[in-house]
């Protein structure tokens, strides 16, 4: 008897453990707020992100050249003369988080704190930042406001849009939908 119990104990366990990869390609916004505390707004939809329960990783990427301005405030023009082509190619965050912080029986919101390194082209910051993460039938669902100073990637605002940048950018996900399985 006593074996059995060990036994069922160890299959509970491991069913539990059972890790999943997650895998979406999402609308992402990059967001430079202005010195008169508005926004202005660049949009992209080949936003890749994956999480790797097994690993440990989550990781993200993106093609600065696929961000488009969401709306007439932003011009593309502003956008590449920030991102300068020639050293800021595209933006990839990996971190490590540990494996017991997401619950995928529940679909009650979890915060995840993640603590990784963020790179723009070859500029690179250690970045901690928090994920909210929902699960729903198949899919994992998250929402991140990614929020650091220009200057700490080593980017300088150009000269003409130093009176309306702050400083700061958000790299915003809302939304953003996971499938579960890929390997």
């Amino acid at each position: 008897m006593k074996l059995w119990s060990i036994i069922s104990l160890f299959l509970c366990c491991s069913s539990v453990l059972v890790a999943q990869d997650f895998r979406g390609e999402n609308r992402v916004f990059i967001k430079f707020e202005t010195i008169s505390d508005g926004m202005l707004e660049f949009e992209s939809s080949k936003f890749t992100i994956e999480l790797n329960e097994e690993q440990n990783q989550f990781t993200f990427f993106v093609d600065l050249q696929t961000f488009k301005p969401l709306d007439n405030s932003a011009s593309i023009t502003m956008f590449n003369d920030i991102f300068q082509e020639e050293f800021h190619s595209d933006i990839t965050y990996k971190a490590d988080f540990s494996t017991l912080k997401i619950d995928t029986q529940t679909d009650r919101p979890q915060q995840v704190d993640l603590n990784g390194t963020l790179w723009i082209g070859a500029a690179k910051v250690d970045l901690p930042f928090r994920v909210e993460l929902e699960m729903m039938d198949r899919f994992l669902f998250l929402d991140f406001d990614l929020i650091t100073e220009l200057s700490k990637l080593g980017i300088e605002i150009p000269d003409k849009y130093k009176k309306k940048l702050s400083g700061k950018m958000h790299l915003q996900v809302l939304n953003g939908k996971l499938t579960e399985g890929f390997k």
